[in-house]
């Protein structure tokens, strides 16, 4: 039994478990990815792990590397624009070379005007490695395309708990009221709109993250 619990293991596909962090949030993904992966698929993944659109810029750093380019949402050159891809092998890089050892480390920006940050982190191999593109592990709200960034995020996040517990009128003042309601309902009210304010204040779940990066 354990000579083929053994040989189950050595065929699997090869794992590395990541931990993403938004920066200047409590959002955190942790993922476990296929070793042979390269770095332009693993930037897709990280941006839908944290639900953003891939509606903007995109720069990528390597520890390992010691290396970064820029792309377009389309992983095009937009020489009008005066960004370009800088150095092509990067995004053809696996992430057997991006994160050889645990601990290694990489950061992706994202939308430069807003500065959202992810950084990336090879965490500890698992004894029962996970099937590749699976979360392990989800805490925190999703991102907004264009909601101000961080803060704007964490503004919102924290109007829509105080939304959750006492209503409108006790936010109704708040000078970020009205981004809350238009990222979070649009042209309708918010008492309209309570599942969806209850489902961004609590965060996917790591069923949800999977079925996006798969």
């Amino acid at each position: 039994m354990a000579k083929k619990i053994e040989e189950e293991q050595a065929a699997a596909e090869p794992v590395a478990i990541v931990k993403m962090t938004l920066g200047g949030t409590n959002s955190v993904r942790v993922l476990a990815l296929p070793l042979d992966m390269d770095a332009e698929d693993l930037l897709h993944v990280a941006l839908d792990a944290f639900h953003f659109g891939n509606s903007h810029l995109s720069q990528f750093h390597s520890q390992r590397l010691g290396s970064s380019t820029s792309i377009d949402p389309l992983g095009e050159e937009q020489e009008s624009w005066g960004f370009r891809k800088e150095n092509p092998r990067l995004w053809r890089a696996p992430l057997a070379k991006i994160f050889p050892a645990v601990g290694t480390l990489a950061k992706i920006e994202y939308d430069f005007g807003d500065g959202w940050e992810i950084s990336l982190r090879r965490m500890a191999d698992k004894k029962n490695p996970p099937e590749p593109f699976t979360c392990v592990k989800t805490s925190g709200v999703d991102g907004i395309d264009d909601c101000g960034g961080p803060w704007g995020l964490m503004s919102i996040a924290d109007l829509a708990e105080k939304w959750l517990k006492s209503g409108t009128k006790s936010i109704e003042k708040d000078d970020g009221y009205e981004n809350f309601k238009w990222m979070l309902c649009g042209d309708e009210e918010p008492e309209s709109c309570r599942e969806g304010i209850a489902k961004f204040a609590a965060g996917p779940t790591c069923e949800e993250v999977t079925e996006r990066i798969s």
